[in-house]
């Protein structure tokens, strides 16, 4: 009995250690300054040619995931004109350029690490989802969330399933707090 008791206490901490190792690490950051509660629309942001090459229906189904996490939020969408504006990457080996975008970071204003001495290219690993909220006024980045390994080659099912739960993790971080 002892013995069961020891290896059902070793199944349960390497499934927790297992667990661990599997949840997506996903991440956020902000401009400090922005004041979130005052915004209350979003438009989607045109894709660049340099925009990663989804099928069309991934591409609409990472669109209506974070548009439903925003409505949820008591943000509308609008077709044009939106207070946001909204875009996604999709991580791959070539850096992410935003000023090829048509935006730019908030210089030495993020809350962590978001600006580096003047570069703005930022390398994710490849199947990374990055979504950005870009104040419309000043055209300048105010919001970006990831989550590592969302788009692969999985069954378009399971890549469905994986989008939404990143969206979702990714969507929880906003607004920030305290905005």
């Amino acid at each position: 009995m002892h013995s069961t008791t020891i290896i059902s206490s070793i199944l349960i901490v390497l499934s927790g250690f297992l667990t661990a190792c599997n949840s997506s690490q996903v991440l956020y950051d902000y401009y400090t300054k922005a004041r979130f509660s005052e915004y209350e629309t979003f438009s989607w942001l045109e894709k660049s040619s340099e925009a990663a090459a989804l099928i069309a229906p991934v591409e609409e189904h990472i669109r209506k995931a974070v548009s439903q996490a925003l409505e949820s939020k008591g943000l509308s969408q609008k077709e044009s004109g939106g207070e946001l504006l909204l875009t996604y990457h999709i991580g791959e080996k070539a850096p992410i350029y935003p000023s090829r975008q048509g935006y730019m970071y908030w210089p030495d204003h993020w809350s962590y690490g978001g600006y580096y001495g003047g570069t703005e290219q930022f390398r994710y690993k490849k199947g990374t989802l990055i979504i950005d909220l870009i104040n419309r006024r000043s055209n300048k980045l105010i919001w970006r969330g990831s989550a590592p390994k969302v788009i692969s080659n999985a069954k378009t099912e399971k890549l469905y399933e994986k989008i939404d739960a990143a969206v979702d993790e990714i969507m929880a971080n906003f607004p920030p707090p305290n905005s």
